[in-house]
C-alpha cells in the first residue's frame, strides 16, 4: 500500500513540476504576442509591411493542400469540405498536380479596414506544383478578436480567402 502511495506522489510531483513549464512557455508567447500588438498600435511598423505574410501563407498553403487532398481521395470528398468551408465558401480547383507549394506572396493593393476587427487585402502568389508555375491572386479577410484566457487577453487572428 505504501509503494502505491509513493508512485502516486512521485507522478503529482512530475505531473505539477511539468504544468509550470507550460505555463511559463505560454507566458512568454504571450509576451511575444503583446510587444507585437503594441509595436502595430504605436506605428513602429511601416503601413506599407505586409504584417499578415506568414499567417497568408501558411493558411493558404493548408488551404491547396485540403484541395489536393480531395481531389486525390474523392472518398473524403465529404469531410474535406467541410474543413475547407474554414478557409474558403468558394470552390477552388486545381490542375492534376502533386506537391503545391505557395511561394512569393504579396499585396496588390493596401490592405482595407473594413471595421475595427476585419481587415480585407488582395494578394497575389505563386503556384509551385513538379511540372509547373502559376500566378494567382485571391482576396484575404482577417478578423481579429480578443479572447480572455486565465485572466490575460490573447489576439486571435483569423483568415478567410475569397476568389477575386
Amino acid at each position: 500500500m505504501k509503494k502505491l502511495i509513493y508512485i502516486f506522489f512521485v507522478l503529482i510531483v512530475i505531473s505539477c513540476n511539468s504544468r509550470d513549464e507550460k505555463i511559463m512557455n505560454l507566458e512568454t508567447i504571450e509576451v511575444n504576442a503583446n510587444y507585437e500588438t503594441e509595436d502595430i498600435e504605436n506605428n513602429k511598423i511601416k503601413p506599407n509591411t505586409f504584417i499578415y505574410e506568414d499567417l497568408s501563407t501558411q493558411k493558404l498553403q493548408e488551404m491547396y493542400d485540403l484541395i489536393s487532398l480531395k481531389e486525390k481521395h474523392p472518398e473524403f470528398a465529404k469531410t474535406i469540405t467541410s474543413q475547407l468551408k474554414a478557409y474558403t465558401d468558394d470552390n477552388i480547383s486545381l490542375s492534376n498536380s502533386t506537391d503545391i507549394s505557395i511561394k512569393n506572396i504579396k499585396l496588390k493593393e493596401e490592405i482595407i479596414q473594413v471595421s475595427d476587427s476585419v481587415q480585407k487585402m488582395k494578394l497575389s502568389y505563386d503556384i509551385l506544383s513538379n511540372n509547373s508555375m502559376q500566378k494567382d491572386s485571391i482576396c484575404a479577410i482577417i478578423t481579429s478578436n480578443e479572447i480572455s484566457f486565465e485572466g490575460k487577453k490573447i489576439k486571435s487572428k483569423k483568415i478567410k480567402f475569397k476568389a477575386l
